[in-house]
């Protein structure tokens, strides 16, 4: 709601996004589409944010996470749900169509010894392996992602942090 103009939207279909990095809290971002609803004049509500909770910064204390069996150090991750929607306007009908998924993710961590984990191997061998991600200690405050067959495609070396 705009100015007392609210416009709505229907049928709506969407994808997340999430990046979590010890620089900043966690961030999930949503983009969707939906079906035109007619816009109407309503007055803007006032927000009730009492319950909202501030987020819980990324820590060794709050966050835990683990890539092919290590628990590696990770200073950055993200990942794209890759929901594909069309506008589908037929005759009698019009709708939003999930069409494809292609899930993609992106994680930094901090190299170790080939003793440790041999990630040029991993990479090379396209070897999958299990990624897990709990934010959170307490019940209700927790996000928990869970990846059983995870593919790593290419590597690249960065700068690392200051010491």
């Amino acid at each position: 709601n705009i100015d007392g103009k609210q416009r709505i939207f229907k049928g709506a279909k969407g994808n997340v996004k999430a990046k979590l990095s010890p620089k900043g809290d966690p961030l999930l971002s949503f983009s969707f589409i939906g079906l035109y609803g007619a816009a109407t004049d309503t007055p803007i509500g006032v927000a009730n944010i009492a319950a909202w909770k501030a987020p819980i910064g990324i820590s060794p204390q709050n966050t835990s996470a683990s890539l092919h069996g290590l628990s590696a150090n990770i200073s950055d991750f993200s990942f794209d749900f890759g929901n594909k929607m069309v506008y589908r306007p037929l005759i009698n009908s019009e709708t939003v169509q999930f069409i494809d998924r292609s899930t993609t993710g992106s994680i930094t961590i901090e190299e170790t010894s080939v003793a440790t984990k041999d990630w040029d191997s991993i990479v090379r061998t396209g070897s999958l392996g299990f990624f897990s991600l709990l934010h959170g200690t307490v019940a209700g405050s927790r996000i928990y992602i869970q990846c059983p067959a995870v593919q790593l495609h290419g590597m690249s070396s960065a700068e690392a942090w200051p010491k």
